[in-house]
C-alpha cells in the first residue's frame, strides 16, 4: 500500500524507503536501521514548519489561513546529504486496484460494484 493512503505504514518504512538503511551499519553487514525514530523527528520538524509558514501567510501576508495535511512525499529523503533525493515513480493512480479488491478480495459482484459506484461509494 502506497504510505500517503496508509498514515501508520509501521516502524522504520519510511527510514528503509529512504535509503538511510543503506548507508548505515558495517560494510559488510546488512542495511541497519537506527535505534530511534528518524523520520518521527524529521516528521516533526516538518510540520513544525508547515505551521510557522501558515502563520506567516496568515499574518504578514494577509492570508485567511492555510491547510495543512498529510504529504505526499515522504521527507525523509530531503534530509540526508549523502543520498540526494529523487522521485522514481509516483506510485499506482488513486483507484487502480478499486476492481480486484473488491470483486477478487472481497467477493463483490460486478453488478454490486456498479451500484456502489453510482450511489458514491466507491470511486
Amino acid at each position: 500500500m502506497p504510505m500517503d493512503r496508509d498514515p501508520t505504514p509501521g516502524p522504520y518504512l519510511a527510514e528503509s524507503m529512504s535509503g538511510f538503511a543503506e548507508i548505515t551499519g558495517l560494510p559488510d553487514g546488512p542495511p541497519t536501521l537506527p535505534p530511534f525514530g528518524l523520520a518521527d523527528g524529521i516528521a516533526g520538524m516538518a510540520a513544525a514548519s508547515a505551521v510557522v509558514m501558515a502563520l506567516y501567510h496568515r499574518d504578514a501576508r494577509g492570508g485567511t489561513g492555510q491547510v495543512i495535511g498529510p504529504v505526499r512525499m515522504q521527507n525523509v529523503l530531503f534530509r540526508m546529504s549523502e543520498t540526494p533525493g529523487a522521485i522514481r515513480w509516483t506510485g499506482r493512480r488513486l483507484g487502480a486496484d478499486t476492481d480486484a479488491v473488491f470483486m477478487d478480495e472481497l467477493g463483490v459482484s460486478e453488478d454490486r460494484l456498479r451500484e456502489l459506484r453510482e450511489r458514491g461509494a466507491v470511486a
